[in-house]
Formats: C-alpha cells, sequence, structure tokens
C-alpha cells in the first residue's frame, strides 16, 4: 500500500537537525526518531527512551534507552550516538542551540568551543545516560521530542557532516527509497524499525508541487490520500459539511501564536498605554477566526500561551472584544 501526500513546496533539507521549513520537518519524523514521543493529545510517551527518572531535585533526568534499534544503513544505535546527537544540537551553528545552551550543565560552554564536549551529558553504560540540568524546567522533555532532537549516526556526521542533508539515515518507521527534491521524496517501510508497525502502509510518496490550489484539486479528484494544508477555497465546504463522500476530516492540535503588531512609533499616540489597551480590546478575536482562519485556532481570550498546552491553569479572560 502507498499513501500519496501533497507538500505545498519543495523540501529542502533532510538533516533534522536543519530541516526549519514544514515541509522537510513532514519527511524528517517519517524517517528519524527522538528519544521521547508526543501524541496527538500532547502526552509524551517512550520512544528509544523506553523510560526516565528524574531526581527530586528536578535536575536530573536518567534515560534508559532500547538496546534492539539500528540504523537503516544496518549499523546499531548506541548511546554514544544518543549523546553525540544531543551535544550537535548544542553546537555553535546549530539554528536549535537556543534549546539547551542555558539549560543544560555544561551547554554553553560547549557552544563557545571552551569545552569538548557538554559535562552535563553523561554515560553510565551502554543503554543508560544522564542529563543534568542547571536548575528545574519542567518542559525539558517535550524539548527531547522536537525534530531537532533525533537520533542521528554519529559515524556517517563524523565522515562528512553534511551527509544527511541529502542522504537521510535515520532509525524511523520508514526511509529514504528515492528523491528528486524538486519533485519527489519517496520512502519505504523500515521492515527492521525495534517494534510492531501499527499499519499495512509499504511506501510514502510526497509530492512537492509548489501550488496549493492544483493540490487541492488533485486531491478532490482522488490522486493524493491525505491533504495537509486545505486551500482556502475549499475550506468553506468543510466549515459547511458538504464534502463527497471519500473525505474524512481528522482534526489535530497544533500550537501556534497568530498576532498583529505594530510597529513602534514613539513619539506617536502610540506611546499612550491606554490607546494601546483601546486597541487591544477593538480587535474581535472570534471574527478573526471565524472569517480570516476559517474557524481554525482559539481567540486568544487568556493571553499569549495556548489553552492546549496540558496542566495550563485556566485564568480570568485577559481580553474581550468591545465595540463602545
Amino acid at each position: 500500500m502507498t499513501i500519496k501526500i501533497p507538500l505545498t513546496g519543495g523540501v529542502k533539507n533532510l538533516d533534522p537537525l536543519y530541516a526549519i521549513n514544514k515541509n522537510s520537518i513532514w519527511v524528517v519524523q517519517q524517517i528519524y526518531d527522538p528519544l521521547v514521543g508526543i501524541t496527538t493529545d500532547l502526552q509524551l510517551v517512550p520512544n528509544i527512551a523506553k523510560r526516565w527518572e528524574v531526581d527530586p531535585s528536578g535536575t536530573l533526568y536518567t534515560f534508559y534507552a532500547h538496546s534492539n534499534i539500528f540504523f537503516h544503513n544496518g549499523n546499531k544505535l548506541t548511546i554514544d550516538d544518543v549523546i553525540f546527537s544531543l551535544e550537535r544540537v548544542c553546537s555553535a551553528g546549530s539554528p536549535y542551540a537556543w534549546l539547551f545552551v542555558d539549560k543544560i550543565v555544561g551547554a554553553k560552554e560547549f557552544y563557545d568551543n571552551k569545552a569538548p564536549r557538554v559535562s552535563g551529558i553523561t554515560k553510565i553504560n551502554d543503554s543508560t545516560f544522564t542529563i543534568k540540568l542547571k536548575e528545574p524546567f519542567k518542559p525539558f522533555l517535550y524539548l527531547l521530542a522536537l525534530p531537532a532532537c533525533s537520533i542521528v549516526p554519529k559515524d556517517l556526521l563524523r565522515i562528512n557532516k553534511d551527509t544527511l542533508v541529502n542522504n537521510p539515515v535515520g532509525s524511523g518507521v520508514f526511509k529514504l527509497l528515492n528523491k528528486d527534491f524538486a519533485n519527489f521524496v519517496l520512502l519505504k517501510r523500515n521492515n527492521n524499525y525495534f517494534r510492531k508497525i501499527p499499519t499495512n502502509i509499504q511506501y510514502v510518496y510526497f509530492d512537492l508541487n509548489p501550488n496549493e490550489l492544483v493540490n487541492n484539486i488533485k486531491f478532490f479528484k482522488q490522486e493524493f490520500d491525505i491533504l495537509p494544508k486545505v486551500n482556502k477555497a475549499y475550506k468553506e465546504l468543510i466549515r459547511s459539511n458538504n464534502l463527497p463522500e471519500f473525505v474524512e476530516v481528522r482534526i489535530t492540535n497544533e500550537l501556534g501564536v497568530e498576532f498583529l503588531s505594530v510597529l513602534d512609533s514613539s513619539g506617536t499616540v502610540f506611546d499612550n498605554r491606554m490607546f494601546r489597551k483601546a486597541l487591544s480590546l477593538s480587535i474581535d478575536r472570534e471574527e478573526l477566526c471565524l472569517g480570516l482562519l476559517y474557524g481554525e485556532g482559539k481567540p486568544a481570550k487568556y493571553g499569549f500561551i495556548p489553552e492546549g498546552i496540558p496542566g495550563l491553569p485556566r485564568r480570568k479572560v485577559l481580553y474581550s472584544y468591545n465595540i463602545y
């Protein structure tokens, strides 16, 4: 069985550390695995790390990794690969260094090239390692689940630091079979995956077409199986529930913030705090979500932190639209 998915625009990089556009991340997530996974309802689950412990201080994390994981090239995934991958995120030139530089002990020194390794990441044995934080940071495990923190083979990258850009080698559910970054990326099921794969999908074909509307038209002609990005011309069909029988709409949560900003204009009316507050109260967030975003998203009535973050306490409404 082959799944065909259109990605509007191209794929620029298949190295998880440098996959910063959404299309690249879509593909990378099929090829690589991080230590920790996140479910669709934003719950943490084991991945390469089968379990972990946090000491009472909240600063020392001990991870116990699976010992039966292999990269797509047949090499066994080791704790050395895990440590190398995490240190790589902390290195100078990494677009994601900010994740750890001020959190993990020794990460700043490593980033500044003042230390050969991150002292706060320690190998205990062939299946166990620890991470020491400078101070408690409760969302830390969520950072480890990001695609940039995927585990990569250190031996390949020590030979050629750019090898994963075009020739990804991960340990994930699918592996690269063929590619043409101007047109497509074809993945094949990894039959040596370390746990049972609950699907009969053998191939994933990503069609790289920059025209979003064309992709939508092809989907409704049943040329694609999944449509990640719905064009505004078709969003009204979803809102009205006037869809062909073969279409199944699945809604997933995604954290993000959309906002309107005003350039700093010193010496103008924008210097007045009460004016800025009045301007904020004049924005109808409900209507923006319904009209501009076609019902996607929730009004930011409680501030900038999205409601979907687990454990977020309910706060009073900070902003309400007032027409008077």
